[in-house]
């Protein structure tokens, strides 16, 4: 956190969202369980459009330099934010 941010909670989300505003992920969604229906939810409930930050595919490209439970589930969260992203 920067000196002097103010920090935003959950709480304040709600109140500072606005439809047609876009929430843009740039860390990585497949560490959340059920990332897709989280944003999708989002969605529908604040009117958001959503980006996702993809910087590299090498786990799709080439699975067999990565433990295969990242692969399993990182396909998934990604095929899943290309569907739902607007």
């Amino acid at each position: 956190m920067v000196s002097g941010e103010a920090r935003v909670t959950t709480g304040d989300f709600a109140t500072l969202a606005a439809p047609g505003d876009v929430l843009v992920t740039l860390w990585a969604p497949w560490s959340h369980f059920d990332y897709a229906r989280l944003i999708e939810t989002h969605r529908e409930r604040f009117g958001l459009r959503f980006g996702l930050l993809v910087h590299d595919i090498i786990a799709l490209r080439r699975p067999e330099w990565f433990d295969r439970r990242l692969v399993k589930i990182f396909r998934p969260v990604l095929a899943g934010g290309a569907e739902r992203g607007h």
